[in-house]
């Protein structure tokens, strides 16, 4: 499986991250794992390798931290999972933690779960106690209070306390206004809530403070899609495009929002270029393109394809047998045609 950024389905983000939040996809390995990189003085450490490994030490995926030392594995089913930082070329010693996903809810269906974890560097024994200086792109210096109620505010999301945890940051922001971290985080867990205008401003600010963040501009062209802005959802999908051109996420959500504005031909290019991308590991990409190619554009073979690669990838689907059904109706379809 190929590692994702910020909201990512391996199906969003889903986004972020996030496909799974207004329901655009089906229910199926939706769950992520994210979180920070610091060091010692609580600074984020950009660049670093994360891998995640599952219970039998197996490679999930790996990634490099982002300019705001975030990591992000999406697309994720239920089980156990270690975290293991490798920040090669610093003073900083190797890293794991392990999370858990659960993934069901209170009456045992599966559910999706986004575990937040943060990881806190230490120094090798020996180690020069200044700092190394990690390649981080962005970096603030951040007052002790704020830094303090940042902290908090993790521990709290990290024992599932949201509220909690909202609350601590939103203290981090007033004592700090442009704390990058923090008002990314903030409209993390207002897209997880469903509160999109919230989550939409929330970006927007932390662009304001890091014109370079993909996740914030990634999570802006996914609230503005959520909020029916297609034109902005675009927009910001086209600016984080400029900076990981092989996010499949956010290919996603750029392939949703033209087909809503009726562009298909270009829906078309950014659905196939996150299936490539995802090289297998997206069935959903699949089915979103089946909907196109049979609502929007009449070509029921290519959409009867479409269905049969989604059956291919998502062996267990739900709805296998309508799916099948489906395959022959539109088959009959193109033949007429």
């Amino acid at each position: 499986m190929r590692s994702t950024e910020l909201f990512s389905v391996r199906a969003i983000v889903a986004v972020f991250f996030l496909a799974a939040a207004i329901g655009v996809f089906p229910q199926n390995n939706r769950s992520t794992v994210s979180g920070f990189v610091f060091n010692e003085d609580r600074r984020p450490m950009a660049n670093v390798y994360v891998e995640l490994l599952d219970e039998v030490n197996g490679s999930v995926g790996r990634m490099r931290t982002d300019n705001s030392g975030r990591f992000y594995f999406g697309g994720l089913s239920q089980g156990r999972f270690v975290i293991k930082v490798m920040p090669y070329g610093t003073n900083y010693e190797e890293q794991s933690t392990e999370v858990e996903i659960y993934g069901y809810g209170a009456s045992g269906r599966q559910l999706a779960d986004n575990v937040q974890k943060d990881v806190y560097l230490r120094l090798k024994k020996g180690a020069d106690s200044v700092p190394f200086v990690n390649a981080v792109i962005f970096a603030q210096d951040i007052p002790k209070a704020a830094q303090e109620a940042f902290d908090n505010a993790n521990k709290a999301l990290n024992d599932k306390q949201s509220d909690e945890g909202l609350a601590g940051l939103k203290k981090a922001i007033v004592i700090f206004p442009d704390y990058f971290a923090a008002l990314q985080q903030i409209g993390i867990i207002y897209i997880s809530k469903g509160n999109y205008e919230d989550a939409r401003k929330a970006f927007a600010k932390a662009i304001e403070v890091n014109k370079e963040s993909f996740d914030s501009l990634y999570g802006v062209a996914y609230a503005e899609y959520a909020l029916g802005n297609f034109d902005e959802s675009i927009a910001a999908a086209q600016k984080s495009i400029a900076l990981k051109p092989d996010s499949i996420e956010v290919n996603l959500v750029l392939a949703l929002a033209y087909r809503r504005v009726k562009q298909f031909d270009k829906s078309e290019t950014a659905f196939l270029k996150a299936a490539k991308i995802a090289d297998g590991s997206s069935p959903d990409i699949h089915y979103q393109l089946a909907l196109l190619y049979a609502f929007n554009m009449n070509r029921y073979e290519d959409a009867a394809k479409q269905l049969e690669l989604f059956l291919k990838e998502a062996p267990d689907a739900k709805d296998k047998e309508a799916i099948k059904k489906l395959i022959k109706e539109y088959k009959a379809k193109g033949n007429k045609s």
